[in-house]
C-alpha cells in the first residue's frame, strides 16, 4: 500500500522543474489560442444546434452560461494546482502529488480519454462533415468510401497530417494553432455579428418552449436547460489541455492562471452569443447547424462561408489533442510509469519518437473504430478527471495538518457526493423511485455535513505568495464535484460500465509494467532533487532584481508645460511605497466584498427593475452579460495598472505616472463623482425606498418629511452613521463591510433560487420584446437590450473602487489582479441571473422591483425577506464609497495637490480627520442637493475615468520605445473614436441625419488605423514578471475606448455639458492650489532624500530570503 499510494514530493517537483528539458516557449496567446482551440470546434459548431433543437430551444444560451460558470469553478482549483505544480501532466501531476501513483496512473489514464481518444472521434465527426458537405455540393456522387464506419479514410488521414505537423516541431505546431484558432474565432465573431443583423426576435419566443417529446425523448422547459448545460459543458474542456502544457510555459506561475481563467470565458462568450445568433435566425426546431440558420434567411453566401469555416478549423481540436497527449506520456515515462522512449528529447526540444508512436496508434483508432461507441466513456472520464484535480486541491490543502481527519473527510464528501448525485437522477427520471430521491437528499446532506467538517476541523495549509489561490475552499470544490458527479449522471449506463473497465484495464497496466519500474521506488530522482540544488539557487539570483532609477535632476527651471505635464517616476513611487503610512491589512476576501458590495447595492437593487420593464425585458439578462464583457475588458487595463502602480488613488494615480500631473488632477475629481458624489445619491436613493417601504405598510401615515427633495433628512443620517463607522477605523469598516456583503449577496442568491422557484415561463415570451413606445421612449428590440447593457454598465464599477484601496492591499501584486476580476465576475453571475428570475416572476412591462415579483406570484413572505434585505444592506454602498473618497484625496495631498492636512494618518493606520472632513462635506450634499441633477455627470465621470486608465496602460507599455510616436498615437485613437461613437449615435437617433451615420463609420476607421499603427510601430515595453499583463494590447484597450464613449453618447446633452464644467473646475482648482504646491515641482525631495537602498524593491521581495521562499 505505501508502494501503490506514494506521492510525489514538492521537493522532486520543483528539481524536475529546474531539470526541464521540454523549452518554455508557449505565450499566454500561445496557451490561449491553445485552449480555445481545442473547445470551439468540439463545441460551438458541433453541438450548439442540436441543444436548441433537441434540448433547451433559445435558452440555449442560458445554457452555455451556466455551463461556463461551472467549469470557472473547477477551472480556480486547477488555476492553484498548475502554479503549485507546473508540470507536464494536469491532473495526473496533481493526482501523483497529493493521492499517491496508483490513482496518479488512474488519473492519466482518463486523462486519455479526453486527449487521443476524443481527438479520434473529432477526426471522424470532421470527416462526416466533409463527406456531408461533399455531397450537398455534388449529389451526383457518393463520397461514403472516405468515411466508412470501420474503415475511416478520411478521418485517418487528417490525423496523419496532423501528426506531421507536430514532427515538424512545437514551435511550428504552435504557430499553425495560433493561426488557425485566430482564423475560427473570426468565423465565430462572423457568425454573432452577421447572425444578429438577421436576427427575427420572434424567434426567441418562446424562449423556454414547454416540456414535451423530441424524437422519444423530453425536452424542453427548465430540465432542458440543465441536460443543454451537460451537453454544453464538454465544450470548455481546453482549459485541461492548456495544464498539460504547464512545463513549457514561459511563466507559468504568472500566466497559467491567466490562461486558464481566460479560455473558460473566451469560450464562454463565443459559444453563448453565437447559440443565441443561431436561436435568433430560424425557429429552433430547424436549427441544426449555424449553415442551416444562414440557409433559412436565404444568406446562402453566409452560410458557405461558415461551412468552410467549420470544416477547415476543425482539425485544430485534433492537432491541440495530439499536443497534449504525447505530454502526458512524457510526463509517465519520466516518472517510470511508461517505457523510457517516451521521455526522449531531441535536440529542438521536440517528443519525437513520443509523438510518432502516439499519432500512428491514435490514427488507427480514428481508422477503425466508431466514436459513437467512446462518447460517453470520454464524458465520464472528463468529468472524473475534474473531480480528481478537486479531491487534490483539498488534500494538498489541508492534509499537512490533518492527514488522518482530512483524507476521511474528503472521501466522505466524495463518495456522498457521488451516491447523491446517481440516486437523485434515479429518482428524478423513473417514477415510483420516490425513494430515489429521498435517499439522494440523504447522500447530499452527509456532504454538505463533510464539507462543512473540513472547514471546522481542518486548518488549511497557506499559499505560497506566487502561487494562486483558489478561494472558498471546501465549498467550491464541493460544489464543483456534486456538480460533475451530476452530469456524469446523465450518462448511459453502458457507458459508465465502460468507463469502469477501462479504469480496471488502468490498474491492470500499472501492476503490469508501472508498479516495477516506478522511479519512485528507486532514490534516482531524489538524488536528481539534490545534484540540481545548485542549480536552483543559482535560477533564483543569477541577475539582481532592480527597478529603473530614473534619476530627478534640476538643470534649469522647467517650462509651463513640462511642469503640468509632469510624470511621476517609477522611482518615487516605489519610495512611496516604502514608506507608506497606511498599514497593509485587506485580504482578498475583504477587497472582494468591498468591490461586490459597492456594485450590488447600486446596481441590482436599483435598475434592474427598470432595465426589464422600460428598455429590454426579458433579454435584460443579455444586457447585463454584455455589460459584464465590457467591464472585464475595461479591467484588464486596471489589473495591469494596479500591479504598476500599487498605491492610493486609483485612475488618478494611474495617469500621474503614464499622463501628467494636470491629468491626473482631472482624473481625480472624475473620480471622486463616482465616489463621494454617487455615495451621496445612493444615500438618498436608500431614503426614497425606506419612505416607500414605511408609506406600503402604514398608509395613513405621509413619511415626505424624512425625504424631501431639497432636505433629506433621512438619507443625511444614514451618511453621518456611515462616517461614525468609518471613523471608528478600518479593522472595524471592513468587518462590518463584509457582514452586510454577505448577506447581501445571500439576499441575492434566495431572490435567484425563490425566483427560479416561482418561475412562470410564459413570463419569457417575447424574450427579446418588439420595438415600442413606453412613456414616450422607443424601447425593447435588439436596440433595447443595448440601451439596457448602457444602463447595467454602473452596476459592474466596484472594480474601480477595489483598485483605489491598493496600498491598503496586503499583497497588491498578487491579489489585487484577482479581486479586480473576481469582483466584476462576481457581479455578472448575481446581476444576471436575479435579472432573469425576476422576468420569470412577473410580466416584464410589470418588473418595478424584485418586491412586485414575488408579490404578483402570491408570495408576500419573499417580497417582505427582499425589501428587508435591500433596504438593511442598501447603506453598505455609501460606506464604501466613504471608504474610497479618503484614499482619494490621502494621494492627492500626499503629492502635494491637496492640503496636508488630507495626508495625515493617526498611530492606529487611519485618515480620520481627512474622513471626518470628507464626510461633512458629503453629508450636506446627501441633505441638500437631488441626486437627479448629478447622475449622468456621474456616470460620464465614470467613463471618461475608465478611457483614462486605457490611455494610462497603451501609454505606459509604448512611451519608452517610441516617446514621440506613441503619444500622438494614442491622442489620435481616443479623440476618433470619441467622435466616432457621437457622431454615429447623433445619426442613428435622428432622421435626416445620415451624414453624421458617415462621419462616424470615417472615425471609426481612423481608429481601428491609430490601433494597428499603434501595434506595428510602437514596441511595448514588457511587464515585469511579478506584474499582471494585460493581454492583447492594443486592441482591447482600443475597443473598451469605443465601448466606453459609446455608453458616454447616451447621455444628454445637459449632462454632458455639466460634466465639462466640472472638469473645468477642476482645471481652476489645479493651478488655484496644487500647481504651486505640488510636491513634484521639488523632485519629490522629500522621498528622494531616503536612503538609495530603501527604495530599490518593493517591500513585497525586499529580502533574498523571501524571494527564495
Amino acid at each position: 500500500m505505501e508502494n501503490v499510494m506514494r506521492t510525489k514530493p514538492m521537493s522532486v517537483i520543483n528539481a524536475e522543474e529546474v531539470a526541464e528539458e521540454l523549452p518554455r516557449h508557449l505565450s499566454l496567446f500561445d496557451l490561449l489560442c491553445i485552449g480555445i482551440g481545442s473547445t470551439v470546434g468540439s463545441g460551438v459548431f458541433s453541438t450548439s444546434g442540436e441543444i436548441i433543437s433537441t434540448t433547451a430551444g433559445p435558452a440555449a444560451f442560458v445554457s452555455w452560461i451556466i455551463a461556463g460558470l461551472v467549469c470557472c469553478i473547477n477551472a480556480l482549483a486547477y488555476m492553484e494546482l498548475v502554479t503549485c505544480i507546473p508540470s507536464s501532466g494536469s491532473t495526473y501531476a496533481y493526482a501523483y502529488h497529493a493521492m499517491g501513483e496508483l490513482p496518479a496512473v488512474v488519473a492519466a489514464w482518463l486523462l486519455t480519454l479526453e486527449y487521443g481518444v476524443s481527438g479520434s472521434g473529432v477526426a471522424r465527426s470532421w470527416a462526416t462533415k466533409v463527406q456531408d458537405w461533399l455531397e450537398e455540393e455534388h449529389p451526383e456522387y457518393s463520397y461514403q468510401w472516405l468515411n466508412e464506419d470501420y474503415t475511416n479514410l478520411l478521418g485517418a488521414v487528417m490525423m496523419a497530417l496532423c501528426v506531421g505537423v507536430l514532427l515538424v516541431g512545437v514551435r511550428f505546431g504552435k504557430w499553425f494553432v495560433n493561426t488557425i484558432t485566430t482564423i475560427k474565432v473570426f468565423v465565430v465573431l462572423f457568425i454573432i455579428v452577421v447572425g444578429f443583423s438577421f436576427m427575427n426576435t420572434d424567434n426567441l419566443s418562446p424562449f423556454v418552449p414547454e416540456r414535451q417529446d423530441v424524437d422519444g425523448s423530453m425536452a424542453f422547459g427548465a430540465q432542458g436547460i440543465i441536460t443543454g448545460v451537460s451537453s454544453a459543458f464538454f465544450g470548455y474542456t481546453g482549459f485541461d489541455e492548456v495544464c498539460c502544457l504547464a512545463a513549457e510555459a514561459k511563466n507559468p506561475k504568472k500566466i497559467m492562471p491567466l490562461a486558464v481563467i481566460g479560455v473558460v470565458t473566451g469560450t464562454m462568450f463565443l459559444s453563448a452569443f453565437a447559440s443565441l445568433a443561431l436561436s435568433g435566425m430560424i425557429p429552433y426546431q430547424q436549427a441544426e447547424s449555424f449553415g442551416s440558420g444562414f440557409d433559412y434567411q436565404n444568406a446562402n453566401w453566409a452560410a458557405q462561408i461558415v461551412r468552410a469555416g467549420e470544416t477547415c478549423t476543425m482539425p485544430v481540436v485534433v492537432l491541440v489533442c495530439f499536443l497534449a497527449q504525447p505530454r502526458l506520456n512524457y510526463a509517465l515515462s519520466c516518472d517510470g510509469l511508461m517505457p523510457r522512449i517516451f521521455s526522449k528529447v531531441d535536440d529542438k526540444g521536440n517528443l519525437f519518437e513520443n509523438t510518432l508512436i502516439t499519432g500512428t496508434f491514435f490514427t488507427a483508432v480514428a481508422f477503425v473504430i466508431p466514436f459513437e461507441t467512446l462518447w460517453d466513456i470520454v464524458s465520464f472520464g472528463v468529468l472524473l478527471s475534474f473531480n480528481m484535480s478537486m479531491s487534490s486541491l483539498l488534500v494538498m490543502r489541508m492534509h499537512k495538518k490533518s492527514p488522518v481527519l482530512a483524507s476521511k473527510l474528503i472521501s466522505l464528501m466524495v463518495i456522498s457526493a457521488g451516491l447523491a448525485a446517481f440516486f437523485y437522477q434515479i429518482g428524478y427520471s423513473n417514477e415510483g423511485h420516490v425513494w430515489c430521491l429521498v435517499v439522494g437528499i440523504i447522500f447530499l446532506v452527509v456532504t454538505i455535513i463533510a464539507c462543512f467538517a473540513m472547514y471546522f476541523k481542518c486548518p488549511q495549509e497557506l499559499s505560497n505568495p506566487d502561487n494562486f489561490a483558489a478561494p472558498f475552499v471546501p465549498f467550491l470544490p464541493t460544489f464543483a464535484v456534486l456538480a460533475n458527479f451530476y452530469l456524469a449522471a446523465q450518462i448511459s449506463y453502458t457507458g459508465i460500465y465502460t468507463s469502469f473497465a477501462w479504469l480496471v484495464a488502468s490498474v491492470v497496466f500499472y501492476f503490469s509494467y508501472g508498479y516495477k519500474h516506478s522511479a519512485g521506488r528507486t532514490e534516482k530522482v531524489m538524488s536528481k532533487a539534490t545534484s540540481v540544488a545548485y542549480a536552483i539557487d543559482k535560477h533564483l539570483f543569477k541577475q539582481e532584481i532592480t527597478h529603473p532609477d530614473t534619476k530627478i535632476t534640476m538643470e534649469r527651471e522647467p517650462t509651463f508645460m513640462e511642469n503640468i505635464l509632469r510624470t511621476k517616476p517609477l522611482r518615487v513611487i516605489h519610495a512611496e511605497e516604502q514608506v507608506e503610512e497606511l498599514p497593509r491589512q485587506m485580504s482578498l476576501f475583504d477587497l472582494i466584498c468591498i468591490g461586490i458590495s459597492a456594485s450590488v447595492g447600486s446596481g441590482i437593487f436599483s435598475t434592474t427593475g427598470e432595465i426589464i420593464s422600460s428598455t429590454a425585458g426579458p433579454a435584460a439578462f443579455v444586457s447585463w452579460i454584455i455589460a459584464g464583457i465590457v467591464c472585464c475588458i475595461n479591467a484588464l487595463a486596471y489589473m495591469e495598472m494596479v500591479t504598476r502602480v500599487p498605491s492610493s488613488g486609483s485612475t488618478y494615480a494611474y495617469s500621474f505616472y503614464a499622463l501628467g500631473e494636470l491629468p491626473a488632477v482631472v482624473a481625480a475629481w472624475l473620480v471622486s463623482l463616482e465616489y463621494g458624489v454617487s455615495g451621496s445619491g445612493v444615500a438618498r436613493s436608500w431614503a426614497t425606498k425606506v419612505q416607500d417601504w414605511l408609506e406600503e405598510e402604514h398608509p395613513g401615515h405621509s413619511y415626505q418629511w424624512l425625504n424631501e427633495d431639497y432636505y433629506n433628512l433621512l438619507g443625511s443620517v444614514m451618511m453621518a452613521l456611515c462616517v461614525g463607522v468609518l471613523l471608528m477605523g478600518v479593522r472595524f469598516s471592513k468587518w462590518f463591510i463584509n457582514i452586510f456583503t454577505i448577506v447581501k449577496v445571500l439576499v441575492v442568491l434566495f431572490i435567484i433560487i425563490a425566483g427560479f422557484a416561482y418561475t412562470d415561463m410564459d413570463n419569457f415570451s417575447p424574450f427579446v420584446p418588439v420595438r415600442q413606445d413606453v412613456d414616450g421612449t422607443m424601447a425593447f428590440g435588439t436596440q433595447g437590450i443595448i440601451t439596457g447593457a448602457s444602463s447595467a454598465f454602473f452596476g459592474y464599477v466596484g472594480f474601480d473602487e477595489v483598485c483605489c484601496l491598493a496600498a491598503e492591499a496586503k499583497n497588491p501584486k498578487k491579489i489585487m489582479p484577482l479581486a479586480v476580476i473576481g469582483v466584476v465576475l462576481g457581479i455578472m453571475f448575481l446581476s444576471s441571473f436575479a435579472s432573469l428570475a425576476l422576468s420569470g416572476l412577473i410580466p416584464y412591462l410589470q418588473a418595478d422591483s424584485f418586491g412586485a415579483g414575488f408579490e404578483y406570484q402570491g408570495q408576500r413572505w419573499a417580497s417582505q425577506i427582499v425589501r428587508a434585505g435591500e433596504t438593511c444592506t442598501m447603506p453598505v454602498v455609501v460606506l464604501v464609497s466613504f471608504l474610497a473618497q479618503p484614499r482619494l484625496n490621502y494621494a492627492l495631498a500626499c503629492d502635494g495637490l491637496m492640503p496636508r492636512i488630507f495626508a495625515k494618518v493617526d498611530e492606529k493606520g487611519n485618515l480620520f480627520v481627512n474622513t471626518l472632513i470628507t464626510g461633512v462635506v458629503f453629508t450636506v450634499v446627501a441633505l441638500f442637493i437631488p441626486f437627479d441633477t448629478l447622475w449622468d455627470i456621474v456616470s460620464f465621470g465614470i467613463l471618461l475615468s475608465f478611457n483614462m486608465t486605457n490611455s494610462s496602460l497603451l501609454m505606459v507599455r509604448m512611451r519608452k520605445a517610441s516617446p514621440s510616436l506613441a503619444p500622438k498615437l494614442i491622442g489620435l485613437m481616443v479623440g476618433s473614436a470619441w467622435f466616432a461613437a457621437f457622431f454615429y449615435q447623433i445619426g442613428y437617433s435622428n432622421e435626416g441625419y445620415v451624414w453624421c451615420l458617415v462621419l462616424g463609420i470615417v472615425f471609426l476607421v481612423v481608429t481601428v488605423i491609430a490601433c494597428f499603427a499603434m501595434y506595428f510601430k510602437c514596441p511595448q515595453e514588457e511587464t515585469l514578471p511579478e506584474n499582471f499583463a494585460s493581454p492583447f494590447v492594443p486592441f482591447l484597450p482600443t475597443l473598451a475606448v469605443l465601448a466606453n464613449f459609446y455608453l458616454a453618447a447616451q447621455i444628454n446633452y445637459t449632462g454632458i455639458y455639466a460634466s465639462c464644467a466640472w472638469l473645468a473646475a477642476s482645471v481652476v482648482f489645479y493651478f488655484s492650489y496644487g500647481y504651486k504646491h505640488s510636491a513634484g515641482r521639488t523632485g519629490w525631495s522629500s522621498l528622494m532624500s531616503l536612503p538609495r537602498e530603501s527604495t530599490m524593491l518593493s517591500p513585497i521581495i525586499s529580502d533574498k530570503k523571501q524571494l527564495q521562499e
